[in-house]
């Protein structure tokens, strides 16, 4: 197999973590990809030019990191980062993709921040400041509480809030992930950042 990335990408992350908690990393050819400009061969497999993009063995393509993501644990892990029915299922894709808003939000704040001095949109980084301090206080509270009390393993929604909170950590700050929030600390600083699968995929 053959993922296409960039090494900062958290949604690339997803994958590469998912595929280390599922013991098949040593089985997908890294490819870096540059976005701008893209090349033919990239843009073929995804219109959008986004990564991450999978091409598996037998030559299929899958785009977008809950569905790459989704695809190896059916493949490989028997369903056990994401379980293949049930409301458990809707619960952790829902969680999921709140986190992966999380970083669409802090992207348009990085944009926002990079404007010369006085064009930057202020009322849009306050806006998208709301949407990633209550998503985080979401997730905190679904996510972070209940894997520190051992009622949440490392699943699906669980790697991609870590890859979230790596990202922001990686781009901004701890402030921006972590103040007010102890217990989303605590669960990054205990139960996640130890974890061989995001040792091995520190963003660069």
């Amino acid at each position: 197999m053959r993922l296409r990335l960039t090494s900062a990408s958290p949604f690339a992350r997803k994958v590469r973590v998912t595929a280390h908690e599922l013991g098949i990393a040593d089985r997908i050819e890294l490819v870096p990809t540059v976005l701008r400009p893209a090349d033919a061969d990239f843009l073929a497999q995804n219109p959008l030019g986004r990564v991450p993009v999978l091409e598996t063995a037998d030559g299929e393509v899958y785009v977008d990191s809950h569905v790459i993501c989704e695809w190896l644990d059916a493949t490989f892990g028997g369903h056990r980062l994401l379980p293949q029915t049930g409301p458990d299922r809707w619960r952790a894709l829902s969680l999921a993709a709140i986190a992966g808003g999380v970083v669409e939000a802090a992207m348009h704040v990085r944009r926002e921040r990079a404007r010369p001095e006085g064009q930057a949109d202020a009322a849009l980084v306050t806006h998208a400041l709301g949407q990633v301090n209550r998503a985080l206080d979401r997730l905190q509270h679904d996510i972070a509480a209940p894997a520190l009390a051992g009622a949440r393993g490392f699943d699906h929604a669980a790697i991609a809030l870590a890859c979230t909170v790596g990202w922001l950590i990686f781009r901004f700050d701890d402030k921006l992930a972590f103040e007010a929030r102890p217990t989303l600390h605590r669960w990054w600083t205990g139960h996640v950042l130890p974890r061989p699968s995001m040792q091995a995929t520190l963003p660069a």
